[in-house]
């Protein structure tokens, strides 16, 4: 059995704390009458924090003036999309502060007079003198800036899953992401099946499909579709077995101009589209040759399905001829869950205690996850599911409306052929 897998592992609360980067920026300790929503100039803040990049204040003015919490990989590409296209759009103002609301709508959801402030800060902190700086100069800017919020975000990264511990590839990391693989792809004991990986996480790698291939593993090909943390790792270079840069963790919009207004293109957007970025990145320096062909399965975990990745579905659904040919499509998410802090806020203390006692384990660890279990609420995961499942129907009406090779039907022939399954995947979490 040829499987094939699409992986990004999308972890709520490291989005959460990288795009507020509390770790860098430290929160004043008191706040001057009326600076609340005082912009400073771009120097300024710099001169305070070196190591800020202007796509640090989009981020954390995108917090401020959200209404939701930025939470899922999604959630930062669209924002990511928004900053470049209200930068890149808007006309040349004489007077930002007293300018007229601008032609462009976002798609973002703001609280109230958030729009106006979060747009502000676009135009004061995209470069510098925005009123003076043509649109190639604002798009350069950016890009360079964004280089090096992609440069924190690998060490970031690297310090998330505690980089030099887990060169012992029997660290508990590996371990957890061994176990999870084999979880998924429903390995029973003597199979052997050949496995191609489509990673979209910056972490695991060739060294890990390495230490796979030696443990009997059957794991054909591992390629990161958007670089790897590693990237500067000497080790990951001779890994990979090539003299050449290793790709750097990217992110990047959608091909399609849909945030544009109707009949209304941006040329320079083109620099922060995935394509681009992923030919602009070196990524065929660790690109391991794969074929579409005699797959009979296809699974994605984690993957938020969001706009800024649908290429890369409809590439491999076209190449696989999902419509026409046997091929099975497995969907795992993650079903949700409660923290300890949110439970014990929500549960009187006495009860919590009861429950806590009548649950035994092998360690603290698994006591824990038990009682998350046992107090998550149902309700909140068929919700989960139900967000879920919307967002795989919406992505395959689109695609069969769209395709070439496909109708639209697509949706219900392959519930009724049995090819397509949402799973929620509870079992471990890296």
């Amino acid at each position: 059995m040829k499987e094939f897998k699409e992986q990004q592992r999308e972890n709520e609360s490291t989005v959460s704390k990288f795009t507020s980067r509390k770790y860098v920026i430290k929160k004043p300790k008191t706040i001057e009458p009326g600076e609340e929503d005082r912009q400073f100039e771009f120097l300024e803040v710099q001169a305070k924090y070196p190591d800020i990049t202007r796509w640090d204040l989009f981020f954390i003015y995108a917090k401020k003036y959200l209404k939701d919490e930025t939470n899922e990989w999604q959630d930062v590409e669209n924002i990511i999309d928004n900053v470049i296209t209200i930068a890149l759009h808007d006309k040349i103002r004489k007077n930002v502060l007293s300018m007229p609301s601008s032609q462009y709508v976002t798609n973002l959801h703001f609280k109230p007079d958030g729009e106006e402030k979060f747009k502000l800060a676009i135009y004061k902190y995209s470069c510098v003198n925005f009123d003076e700086t043509d649109v190639n100069e604002r798009a350069y800017s950016l890009l360079i800036s964004l280089n090096q919020f992609e440069e924190v975000f690998s060490k970031y990264i690297c310090l998330q899953m505690d980089i030099e511990h887990s060169k012992n590839l029997n660290s508990p990391y590996f371990q957890c992401a061994k176990e999870l693989l084999k979880n998924i792809t429903e390995m029973k004991l003597g199979d052997r099946p050949e496995i191609n990986v489509w990673s979209f996480n910056y972490t695991l790698g060739p060294r890990f499909q390495d230490k796979l291939k030696d443990d009997g593993w059957d794991l054909h090909t591992w390629n990161n579709i958007h670089g790897m943390a590693c990237h500067n790792d000497p080790d990951a270079k001779s890994a990979i077995k090539h003299t050449g840069e290793i790709p750097a963790p990217i992110f990047g919009v959608n091909p399609n101009d849909i945030l544009s207004l109707p009949n209304y293109k941006i040329p320079e957007r083109v620099i922060f589209i995935k394509p681009y970025r992923l030919i602009n990145n070196k990524f065929r320096n660790a690109r391991q040759e794969f074929s579409f062909e005699n797959i009979d399965k296809i699974i994605i975990y984690g993957h938020s399905l969001g706009e800024a990745d649908y290429s890369y579905f409809e590439y491999i659904f076209d190449a696989i001829d999902i419509y026409s040919k046997d091929v099975e499509l497995v969907f795992y998410y993650w079903p949700g869950e409660l923290s300890i802090d949110e439970i014990k806020q929500r549960i009187p203390k006495d009860v919590f205690d009861k429950v806590k006692q009548q649950i035994s384990g092998n360690s603290p660890e698994e006591i824990k996850r038990k009682i998350i279990e046992f107090f998550t609420d149902k309700i909140e995961q068929k919700n989960m599911e139900r967000k879920y499942t919307e967002k795989v129907v919406k992505m395959l009406n689109r695609y069969g409306a769209n395709s070439d090779f496909a109708k639209d039907d697509i949706v219900t022939k392959l519930a009724v052929q049995g090819r397509l399954s949402i799973l929620p995947n509870s079992k471990i979490s890296i």
